[in-house]
C-alpha cells in the first residue's frame, strides 16, 4: 500500500476464460484447532527465516501457524527454490499462503500476461505439496496504480481474478483461490481508486466474482480508531458487509500508522491479534516482519543457525501470546454453511429489532430489509472516546433523533454519524454532539434543483439578506418566514428546542399538493390533499439524515449496514 512504504507486493495478470464454478459464499465457524498467528516473509524463503518465524508463531502452545510468501513470475523458472520453501515450511510446521505476482519495472508492478493463470497452474501442479490444500492470493492491492501497471483498472482485475477461478475450477479442493487484498484507506485520486468504487466496477464486469471465492484476503491497516472501521484492523468487516458475503478471512498485512514507538506498535499487535483470535471469520493474520522500503528486519531477524534474534516488543508480545496447536489438514475443513451468516443473531436477541451491545446499542430497523428479515443494522456506541451513544440518549434517543442510518464516518474534519432525522458531528472542543445543517450543506453542494424536483423542497435563497445583521436580527428575520403558514409554525414551535433540532427557517413555498417549509436541518410539509402517507391537513417532517443519505452526502463506507456485533452472533 502506498500508505506506509511497506508494500513490496504482488500484482497479477489478465486472462481469458470465464467459466463459473460452484458458489462458495459462506463459511462455517472455523474449528478450534487452527493457530491463526502467522508472519508474512515476503521473499525471505531461506530455512533460517522460516525457523525463526516458527519460533514466534508456534510458541506458547501453538503449532502449525501460517507463513505468507510472495511468488513472482520468475520463480516459475526455479521450481527447486519454491519446493525447498514448501519442504522447509512443512519441516517447521508452517502452513503456506502464497501471493502470486508478476515482476516490477522500476517501482511499478507490470500487468500480467493473458495466460498467467494457466502458467501458474502448470507450475504449481508440478510441485510436491505437504498440506491437503493451499491458499493462492491473486495479486495485491490492484486499486493502486503502482500495483497494476501504473493505473488501477477494476474491470481488468476482475477478468484476471475470474481467469484463476476458471483455470483452477477442477482443482479447487487442492488450491483455494483468494482475491488480492485491497488498499482500504485511500480514496480516489490520481493513481489510485477508492476500494468500494473498485469493488463495484469489478462486480459490474463479472457479477458473480465474489461469490466464487474460497476466502477473503484483506490488508486492514490501522490509522484512526475513531473515524470508523475502515481505518482500523477490523476493516475486513466493512469489506464483507459491503459485498454482502461471509468468507474466511486471511489478513496478509497489517500495521499501525503514525506511530514510531516500538512499545506502542507492540501493544497494537497485541490488541489486534486478541481481536482476530476471537473472530471466528479470521483464519490467519500474517503481518510483515521485514520493511522492504527501509530494508530493515523491524520485527525480528534470524541468525545463521535459524534462531529468532533482535526481537522487537511486537515480536515478544506475539511470541508470548497464548496459542492453540493447529493442524496441517485444517484447510480441508472449510465448508459451506447450512444457514445464512448471522442468522443466529435474531435468535440470540430474542427477535428484537434493536438490543444493547458493549458500550452502546444496535439497531436493525433501518437496514433496508423487511422487519425481522435481516440481522444487519447500525451500532451507535461510545467507542474510542467518542460518546455518540451517550449523546444519542441525552438528545432524546430514537424518539427524537430517529434510528441510526449509518456507521461512523469522517466528514468535514469531524467524526460523524447519521440518524434518520439528523447528521451528528462530534465536536471535541465542545465535548458534545452538534447537528449538521444538512440542507445548508446540500445548498452549498448544488443540490437545490434535486431537492426541488425530487423532494418538493423550496430552494434556498442564500444568505445575502443576513449580511451585516446581528444574530438576534438574523433570528427575527428567519422566524418571520413561519408566519406564512400558521399551522406549520405551530408544529415547529411546539418542539422543546426547535432551533437545535430544526435550525433556522430558510424558505416557505406552495409546492402544489403541499405547503413546504425548508429549515436548515429539516423540511415540514402541510399536505393540501390526501397522499399515501398522509391525509389532507396533516403535517409531516422530512428527515434530514435520510435525505443526506439518499442524495449521496454520506460516504459509502458510512452507509453500509453492519453485520451483528460479535456478542450477538
Amino acid at each position: 500500500m502506498a500508505r506506509m512504504a511497506w508494500l513490496l507486493s504482488a500484482i497479477l495478470s489478465l486472462a481469458i476464460s470465464m467459466v463459473s464454478s460452484v458458489p462458495r459464499v459462506h463459511a462455517d465457524p472455523l474449528p478450534a484447532n487452527n493457530n491463526k498467528v502467522g508472519i508474512n516473509v515476503i521473499r525471505w524463503f531461506d530455512a533460517r527465516y522460516l525457523s525463526a518465524v516458527s519460533q514466534i508463531v508456534n510458541s506458547s502452545g501453538g503449532d502449525w501457524g501460517y507463513v505468507t510468501a510472495l511468488l513472482v513470475d520468475e520463480d516459475r523458472g526455479n521450481p527447486a527454490r519454491v519446493q525447498r520453501f514448501l519442504d522447509d515450511a512443512n519441516r517447521f510446521h508452517l502452513i503456506p499462503i502464497l501471493r502470486l505476482a508478476t515482476h516490477q519495472s522500476g517501482n511499478v508492478w507490470v500487468k500480467p500476461a493473458q495466460d498467467e493463470a494457466v502458467q501458474w497452474r502448470r507450475f504449481l501442479t508440478g510441485l510436491n505439496w505437504h498440506t491437503p490444500a493451499t491458499y493462492l492470493v491473486v495479486g495485491n492491492e490492484p486499486n493502486l496504480g503502482i500495483e497494476w501497471g501504473g493505473q488501477p483498472n477494476p474491470r481488468e482485475y476482475a477478468r484476471y481474478l475470474d481467469s484463476f477461478l476458471s483455470t483452477f475450477a477442477d482443482l479447487r479442493d487442492r488450491f483455494k483461490i483468494l482475491n488480492a487484498p485491497f488498499d482500504l484507506s485511500n480514496l480516489t485520486q490520481p493513481g489510485m481508486m477508492d476500494e468500494f468504487e473498485f469493488l463495484a466496477a469489478m462486480r459490474s464486469e463479472v457479477p458473480d466474482i465474489f461469490t466464487r471465492l474460497d476466502g477473503w484476503a484483506s490488508n486492514p491497516y490501522h490509522f484512526f480508531e475513531d473515524r470508523g472501521v475502515r481505518y482500523t484492523y477490523r476493516g475486513y468487516s466493512l469489506e464483507l458487509d459491503y459485498l454482502g458475503i461471509s468468507l474466511p478471512v486471511f489478513i496478509t498485512e497489517s500495521y499501525i500508522g503514525f506511530v514510531d514507538d516500538p512499545e506502542a506498535i507492540g501493544r497494537y499487535y497485541e490488541t489486534a491479534f486478541s481481536y482476530w483470535l476471537k473472530d471466528p471469520r479470521v483464519v490467519a493474520a500474517t503481518p510483515h516482519f521485514y520493511n522492504p522500503e527501509a530494508k530493515l528486519f523491524w520485527m525480528f531477524d534470524a541468525d545463521a543457525a535459524g534462531n529468532a534474534v533482535g526481537l522487537s516488543p511486537a515480536a515478544l508480545r506475539l511470541r508470548a501470546m497464548p496459542k492453540v496447536a493447529g493442524s496441517p489438514s485444517f484447510l480441508a475443513t472449510l465448508q459451506a454453511p447450512t444457514a445464512p451468516p448471522g442468522s443466529l443473531a435474531v435468535i440470540l436477541v430474542g427477535g428484537k429489532p434493536d438490543y444493547p451491545i458493549a458500550n452502546g446499542h444496535f439497531y436493525t430497523q433501518t437496514n433496508g430489509s423487511p422487519p425481522g428479515k435481516s440481522p444487519y443494522g447500525y451500532s451507535i456506541t461510545d467507542d474510542a472516546g467518542v460518546p455518540f451513544w451517550s449523546e444519542f440518549q441525552r438528545l432524546g434517543g430514537a424518539e427524537v433523533l430517529g434510528y441510526p442510518v449509518s456507521r461512523r464516518f469522517f466528514m468535514d474534519g469531524f467524526i460523524s454519524q447519521a440518524t434518520q432525522k439528523f447528521v451528528l458531528q462530534w465536536r471535541p472542543d465542545q465535548r458534545q454532539v452538534w447537528f449538521v445543517n444538512v440542507f445548508d450543506v446540500l445548498h452549498e453542494k448544488g443540490k437545490d434543483d434535486w431537492l426541488f424536483s425530487v423532494r418538493q423542497t423550496p430552494r434556498d435563497p442564500g444568505s445575502a439578506a443576513d449580511a451585516g445583521l446581528t444574530w438576534d436580527a438574523v433570528m427575527q428575520r428567519h422566524w418571520k418566514i413561519l408566519d406564512g403558514d400558521p399551522k406549520i409554525k405551530a408544529v415547529f414551535e411546539a418542539d422543546k428546542d426547535p432551533l437545535s433540532h430544526f435550525g433556522l427557517p430558510i424558505s416557505l413555498a406552495d409546492m402544489g399538493n403541499a405547503v413546504v417549509l425548508r429549515a436548515q436541518r429539516a423540511v415540514f410539509q402541510r399536505w393540501k390533499e390526501d397522499v399515501p402517507w398522509a391525509k389532507a391537513g396533516d403535517i409531516t417532517v422530512a428527515n434530514g439524515g435520510d435525505i443526506a443519505k439518499e442524495v449521496g452526502l454520506l460516504p459509502i463506507e458510512g452507509i453500509v449496514p453492519e453485520s451483528p456485533p460479535p456478542e450477538a452472533r
